[in-house]
């Protein structure tokens, strides 16, 4: 029986437990990466703590709804077993009992909600060794590598997520009008909370070990998987490849550690030509929508959404 769990009455050892033991525990859904990315987040839990879906909400003007919060591509339901087309259907259904407006991306590996639009990932299996992974990678990438290797170009870690935010704000910011400067503080409390855990790490790139960075990148370490959470480049580090560099040196550290590179994307070709260029596979996650407010409430959302 699904039940509904408000964010106090959630037993975060049990959850923490299913999600570890789950087919595909992404970080985005430990109790502590959803405490930092939103806080009060409630639960739907089946049996005792068996399978799992957490309700990522806000709050606008009275309304509640599901929404996707910042630096979480999806999240979804996360089971000991393995789930049932019913299963994934009857949890859709308890979350639509419990809120009437969500826009939410989720796991659906075995495609049980085909009707969803579907959204591509890039994933790069780590557990062979180094040279069996290059290998795989697209000459392109292989030209790449090399143009960055004669440049004099040192890969090295950066303990300030402020260097990362700097060199997106001016490289991506501007061509993203929604994204929402605030979720830099939020960025700031995960990579703090992150790094003190061991659970992840920030690489830089720069001429030679200077100061001045070309592109770096920030990366979650939960021990299955090694995710690209979140980087930025310069004009400079596009020339020089900068950013090949890196994802190469953390491809030749992870390499043989049976875990997995997730790159986080892209629906964008460009990123996802790059992405692939390391012989990533494709994958795919699903969009949920679903709206049964009043139309109040709908105009309501709607105008906050405008001048937000």
């Amino acid at each position: 029986m699904i039940v509904h769990l408000r964010h106090s009455d959630i037993d975060r050892r049990k959850w923490d437990e299913c999600v570890a033991h789950s087919r595909c525990g992404l970080v985005y859904v430990r109790s502590w990466y959803l405490d930092v990315v939103c806080p009060g987040w409630e639960a739907l839990v089946d049996g005792d703590y068996v399978s799992v879906m957490p309700l990522t909400w806000r709050k606008r003007f009275g309304i509640r709804y599901l929404c996707q919060p910042f630096f979480v591509q999806k999240t979804g339901v996360f089971s000991r077993n393995e789930l049932t087309k019913s299963q994934m259907e009857a949890f859709v259904g308890a979350a639509k009992d419990v809120f009437s407006f969500a826009e939410i991306n989720i796991v659906d590996e075995r495609d049980f909600l085909a009707d969803l639009p579907r959204h591509r990932n890039y994933e790069l299996s780590l557990e062979a060794d180094y040279s069996g992974i290059v290998a795989n990678y697209h000459e392109n990438t292989r030209r790449n590598l090399s143009r960055a290797g004669k440049n004099g170009l040192v890969v090295s870690d950066v303990s300030d997520i402020d260097k990362v935010i700097a060199l997106f704000d001016t490289d991506r910011r501007p061509s993203l009008p929604s994204f929402d400067v605030r979720s830099y503080d939020v960025l700031r409390a995960l990579s703090g909370k992150a790094l003190d855990r061991g659970e992840a790490f920030i690489k830089g790139v720069s001429f030679d070990g200077s100061d001045d960075l070309l592109a770096a990148a920030f990366f979650v370490n939960d021990g299955r998987r090694v995710t690209f959470l979140f980087s930025g480049n310069s004009a400079e580090g596009k020339r020089v490849q900068a950013m090949t560099l890196l994802i190469d040196t953390v491809i030749r550290e992870y390499s043989g550690s049976k875990m997995i590179l997730d790159f986080e994307g892209s629906d964008d070709d460009g990123l996802a030509r790059f992405y692939a260029g390391f012989g990533s596979a494709q994958s795919w996650y699903k969009s949920l929508r679903f709206n049964n407010m009043s139309w109040f409430s709908n105009f309501v959302l709607s105008v906050w959404k405008k001048f937000r």
